[in-house]
């Protein structure tokens, strides 16, 4: 899940770059879009082409129209992805959030589908249950691009 990962020296920060003017919004995304492995969407796994609709997704929805609202709480997703996410946290809380160091050691992906590393890693389970990792769309998505790159190879 390295595509997750944040940086402090992200142009977004550099550039003092706020969603909530919306003229912003189109540079936001060209920024976010670099940074998760140019175009990879935050939830999905799946690049995104120039004919996807993607959008600038707001992780914690209750930050949303805040001063909380910020780089932090933004990623780059796929429309359907957002479309399906919960509007509420508060049922996946405690969470473990997307772009903390912990993510790589907590969640692993294993026979298709992240898994975390500890049955009792609750927070873990909650953020692959809140973005939707594994629901059945994506699961199959994954599973055929996989497939698609061992034909290429």
């Amino acid at each position: 899940m390295k595509y997750l990962t944040k940086s402090k020296k992200s142009k977004i920060i550099e550039e003092g770059l706020k969603y909530k003017i919306k003229s912003n919004r189109p540079k936001i995304q060209e920024y976010l879009s670099e940074e998760q492995n140019n175009g990879f969407c935050a939830y999905s796994e799946r690049y995104i082409e120039p004919l996807h609709a993607a959008e600038i997704e707001h992780f914690d929805p209750r930050k949303k129209n805040t001063s909380e609202d910020n780089y932090w709480n933004w990623y780059l997703v796929l429309r359907w992805m957002n479309m399906y996410k919960p509007d509420k946290i508060e049922k996946y809380l405690p969470i473990l959030l997307p772009f903390s160091e912990e993510v790589k050691n907590r969640i692993q992906y294993k026979d298709g589908v992240f898994v975390v590393v500890k049955a009792e890693d609750t927070e873990a389970q909650n953020l692959i249950d809140f973005i939707g990792m594994n629901r059945p769309e994506v699961y199959e998505e994954r599973i055929k691009q996989i497939q698609r790159i061992q034909q290429i190879k």
